[in-house]
């Protein structure tokens, strides 16, 4: 199955499998999505899409599906969105057509973009490898080859083979956007590159082959001296409204880590933070973990995400599910002010934090202007918001409650973080769900971030 947008790399891919064809012995399924986020331009491209293979005689697929509703659920900006919407649809088709592997058109360009977004990132050996010519599509389903066939071809190639054979591939305005970042890598700082070092897409793509090979060997010293030795264990604990959650945690000999060369202590934590929800492992994070697993007395204990704490133990390093710190308090009153930033302790063993500056752990982020009204509430009648992926529109607090099966017994106390008399937040879960009219954008400036710790 080969994945098309209609630009010009997915449309130069498509043409030259179909010309290589029987020499490959397969058959092709094309496949074109309409992500919902340019509106009729966005349905021009997939009509487009059809009509190639409707004159080239390719099978094909499309599909229309909402990235608005993904980016409401999971509370991520649209790129990721987007990545994730697509992936599933391909990941869907390909299981509706029995295809046993999946094409797509990156290329040498996107392969320079993406390790340039990774050493901004400062990534480590995996992010430095980037993409692969084959691995695995990243979907939930049968697992599925994802190959790159022109993984080494350049955009300057692609453009020349529309050329010689009369491709006529579409143009998505969205790719000249600088607001997004890997726009602004490719049309402002890989030019720049280009005038050290003509090649610089070449260089990148050889760091990338060292990177995945020494990554390689690392991860298997990994595997076989520090993953084989984790103990996993479950439980189940029921909470005050009758529902029963599922804990976990992890295990490692204190001994045993704390002789573990450096590179395979941070490759521990990592590997913990990776089996978590939305986590984005930083720099810090990795390091404030593997100093406490090295040198913190017995009882000693850091909150890593908003649901799971590293704990130690006698014998053991601790990875554990908390139900405390993912279990908000009910207010004690029906409304108390928020100093942003400051903290405010709301009963003996819980405290919301409001920060300016980016913190270990938060759980929800908010653009607040200077001196604004923020406090916590407890329901009132009437209640509207905007919940992130309705463009802004409102929905009753009410149904929006019901919806997502907040128990009837805690709706009336549940805190709702208000901004100006505007509900901004719910806090609920890991990721608080926010209002779109306060979410963070590009161009946002004055960033607040939220976190209710638990003290105990």
């Amino acid at each position: 199955m080969v994945a098309v947008s209609g630009g010009s790399d997915s449309l130069v891919l498509l043409h030259i499998l179909l010309a290589l064809q029987d020499r490959l012995e397969c058959k092709l399924h094309a496949a074109t999505l309409d992500h919902g986020l340019r509106g009729q331009a966005g349905a021009d491209d997939a009509a487009y899409v059809e009509a190639v293979c409707a004159a080239w005689g390719v099978p094909w697929t499309r599909e229309h599906r909402s990235v608005q509703e993904v980016m409401r659920a999971e509370q991520c900006g649209v790129e990721e969105a987007a990545r994730s919407v697509r992936y599933q649809f391909l990941q869907d088709t390909a299981a509706a057509v029995g295809a046993d592997r999946v094409a797509v058109g990156h290329h040498a360009d996107d392969q320079a973009e993406t390790m340039l977004l990774h050493l901004l990132r400062g990534a480590g050996l995996n992010g430095l490898g980037g993409m692969e010519l084959s691995g695995r599509l990243p979907a939930q389903g049968r697992e599925l080859p994802l190959i790159r066939p022109l993984l080494h071809v350049t955009r300057a190639e692609i453009e020349a083979y529309c050329l010689e054979n009369n491709l006529q591939p579409r143009h998505d305005a969205t790719n000249d956007d600088t607001d997004y970042t890997r726009n602004r890598i490719r049309h402002e700082v890989l030019p720049v590159l280009r005038t050290v070092n003509p090649a610089v897409n070449r260089a990148l793509i050889r760091l990338g082959e060292i990177a995945r090979l020494e990554e390689d060997f690392v991860d298997g010293e990994f595997r076989r001296l520090v993953e084989a030795q984790v103990r996993h264990e479950v439980k189940y604990e029921t909470t005050s409204d009758g529902r029963r959650d599922r804990l976990e945690r992890y295990l490692l000999s204190k001994a045993l880590f704390r002789g573990l060369h450096e590179a395979l202590m941070r490759r521990y934590m990592l590997w913990i933070l990776w089996k978590g929800d939305a986590i984005d492992p930083t720099y810090d994070q990795v390091t404030r973990m593997v100093n406490l697993a090295r040198f913190g007395e017995v009882g000693a204990r850091l909150p890593i995400d908003q649901t799971r704490q590293l704990r130690i133990d006698y014998e053991d390093i601790v990875i554990e599910d908390n139900s405390a710190l993912w279990n908000p308090p009910l207010l004690p009153k029906p409304e108390i002010i928020i100093q942003s930033p400051g903290s405010i302790d709301l009963y003996e063993d819980w405290r919301i934090h409001a920060f300016l500056v980016l913190p270990e752990v938060y759980n929800a982020r908010l653009v607040i202007r200077e001196g604004a009204d923020v406090r916590l509430r407890v329901r009132q009648p009437g209640d509207r918001w905007a919940p992130l992926g309705l463009g802004g529109h409102t929905q009753k607090l009410s149904e929006w409650l019901i919806d997502h099966k907040v128990p009837q017994a805690v709706r009336d106390r549940l805190p709702l973080l208000t901004i100006d008399g505007e509900i901004a937040a719910i806090l609920r879960g890991r990721q608080w769900p926010i209002s779109e009219n306060f979410a963070v954008k590009p161009e946002s400036s004055r960033v607040v971030y939220f976190w209710l710790e638990h003290l105990r």
